[in-house]
């Protein structure tokens, strides 16, 4: 759990430095020069996330609902214990392990607001079944190995202009600590 003020920090006494949250096979970056604001009435983010989420059962059947066609997905939920916004594009590193290795995976918010899902775009794993993306909100995601028929479509939303979301940090290391080049 972070406290707002570490970020009103980072921006104002060192826009040039990043910081880097480091979890069990999850990273978060931020970098002081990307924070232009701080969320109102956030005193706190909890950036720790699990693989499961409350709402589970009711994601699968908005999900099943959709199409029949989905009922073979094996969704893995992404779920973050912080909901709302961040103060700045985050860059989200997670390895899912080898069984997502050298996988083209999608990337989907469950909008709760709304009781839908919402498609963002793909991803490309490496060899260890990692990639990155930018993060800008928080909440419940689910990742799938083929795109959820009739998830409502908001790629250009995230990352950019583009469904390739794995094109945001296409260089370097997905997770700092691996050793590995994306």
């Amino acid at each position: 759990i972070i406290d707002a003020s570490v970020f009103n920090t980072l921006k104002t006494d060192y826009p040039e430095k990043s910081i880097v949250f480091d979890g069990n096979d999850y990273s978060l970056t931020i970098k002081g020069s990307d924070i232009t604001t701080l969320v109102p009435n956030t005193q706190q983010y909890d950036l720790s996330l699990t693989f499961s989420a409350p709402e589970e059962d009711k994601i699968w059947n908005l999900i099943t609902d959709l199409s029949q066609e989905n009922w073979d997905l094996e969704p893995v939920y992404v779920h973050f214990n912080h909901h709302g916004a961040l103060p700045a594009d985050m860059k989200f590193s997670i390895s899912l392990g080898q069984k997502y290795q050298n996988s083209t995976l999608y990337w989907n918010y469950y909008n709760e607001e709304r009781e839908r899902i919402d498609y963002y775009g793909y991803v490309n794993s490496n060899a260890q079944g990692g990639f990155a993306l930018p993060l800008t909100h928080m909440s419940t995601y689910v990742v799938t190995r083929k795109r959820i028929v009739g998830a409502e479509n908001k790629v250009g939303i995230l990352g950019g202009a583009v469904e390739n979301l794995s094109t945001s940090y296409s260089t370097g290391k997905a997770n700092p600590n691996t050793g590995k080049e994306q």
